[in-house]
């Protein structure tokens, strides 16, 4: 043993102490006592959305979207299944910046980020901006309401420079299905 292995070793116990210490005063902050983002969604009347939702699209055939809590209710999956199309996301509370914001791939090459707003009335929006592999985006609104219990409605609005259509490009009818 040289010099200075016996140096470190006798280090070893005050750096391991010093690295516990600054571990138990991360862990104990403020900043891990958070709001989480489903104690977020009940205060916005907004948890319903968690679940699986199917609907049927133009041709008869099914689309599923699933929210899923992850993570203690810090964060909630996103999964759209369609026949050619599916898409992966996660939705999170960025406290410090006061936002809860969206980000996610499809099974095309694009990625999404976008940020939700919630109006305390069982409703919330989302604006996604979809970006394809050549740096073209296409910036969509979904707009979330629940008509009875077993509904989800999506109604999606194109946004351009000028602001965001008057009228849905379609709207999209949700049944909650139990977890298979």
């Amino acid at each position: 043993m040289n010099a200075h292995q016996s140096t470190f070793s006798a280090q070893r116990p005050a750096l391991t102490g010093s690295v516990i210490a600054v571990l138990l005063v991360i862990l104990s902050s403020p900043l891990l006592a958070q709001t989480s983002l489903g104690d977020l969604a009940r205060e916005g009347g907004v948890d319903w959305m968690a679940g699986r939702w199917v609907a049927m699209d133009d041709q008869g055939q099914e689309v599923v979207l699933i929210y899923q809590w992850q993570l203690d209710k810090h964060a909630l999956s996103c999964q759209l299944k369609m026949p050619e199309f599916s898409y992966q996301g996660m939705i999170l509370n960025l406290a410090s910046e006061e936002k809860i914001i969206q980000v996610g791939a499809d099974n095309q090459g694009r990625t999404s980020q976008g940020e939700w707003q919630g109006d305390y009335y069982g409703e919330a929006t989302l604006r996604l901006t979809q970006t394809d592999a050549y740096g073209q985006t296409e910036i969509t609104e979904f707009r979330y309401s629940q008509p009875d219990s077993r509904t989800m409605k999506i109604e999606i609005y194109p946004v351009s420079g000028t602001g965001v259509s008057t009228f849905p490009r379609t709207t999209v009818e949700f049944t909650r299905k139990d977890a298979k």
